[in-house]
């Protein structure tokens, strides 16, 4: 099978798109063939319904696509969530983009009595040294966890996540934004906190001010609590 897919995503692969999307993802360490996302996942539904699970214990990805396909598969397969949650967390590794992690997690669909173990595996990744495992677990928060059972949670693990590198806090600016759309005075809290460093705090002001769902107050109100930020 696994030849078959790396034939599939290799007929549908496009030079331009490939140029397109290097240029998105500078971080990935794997060659980018340039198939796009919904021929991934169609590939991935297939492969879902065969053994998947022979398949992705041998599979040895090449590629940008290869490594999407595990992932899509994984979180379309039928299992319990103990086994597709083993798997993710030997998958989060050879995630090494933005893309990947903001694709795959979303899939996954979980469903609400499954919210507490997920919620306790997005804090594991918020643990990781990894850059992507700890943007997974944020991407996780911002798919799953942006309900009031557990807001206050979320708020909590913004606040103290201390990360410097660019796509973790890109990350945490847009679940703050996403927060401030679902309860803008939580949002409004956590901004007002200071525990935010310097460009998570204004990043995420500047997406909260982009969005619909914000009233022309309320942008107004986050534009006066943006912070100067000296020059390097």
């Amino acid at each position: 099978m696994e030849q078959e897919i790396r034939a599939g995503l290799l007929a549908q692969a496009e030079a331009g798109y490939a140029a397109f999307h290097k240029k998105l993802c500078p971080d990935t360490s794997y060659p980018i063939w340039g198939v796009r996302l919904p021929k991934q996942r169609a590939i991935a539904k297939q492969a879902a319904k065969g053994d998947w699970r022979t398949l992705l214990e041998s599979w040895q990805s090449e590629a940008y696509e290869e490594v999407m396909v595990s992932g899509l598969i994984l979180a379309y397969a039928k299992a319990s969530l103990d086994e597709k949650l083993a798997r993710l967390a030997a998958l989060l590794p050879k995630l090494d983009c933005w893309a990947l992690t903001d694709s795959i997690a979303p899939t996954f669909r979980f469903k609400e009595n499954e919210l507490p173990e997920v919620w306790d595996f997005a804090q594991g990744c918020l643990e990781s040294p990894l850059c992507y495992t700890r943007r997974f677990g944020l991407i996780l928060m911002l798919d799953y966890f942006l309900t009031p059972a557990y807001l206050p949670k979320v708020c909590e693990a913004v606040q103290n996540l201390r990360d410097d590198r660019y796509y973790v806090r890109m990350a945490a600016a847009w679940l703050v934004a996403e927060i401030a759309a679902k309860d803008y005075e939580a949002a409004l809290t956590l901004i007002k906190s200071r525990k935010l460093d310097d460009f998570t705090h204004n990043k995420a002001i500047a997406k909260a001010r982009e969005s619909y769902r914000l009233s022309p107050a309320q942008k107004e109100e986050l534009k006066k609590l943006k912070r100067k930020q000296e020059k390097a």
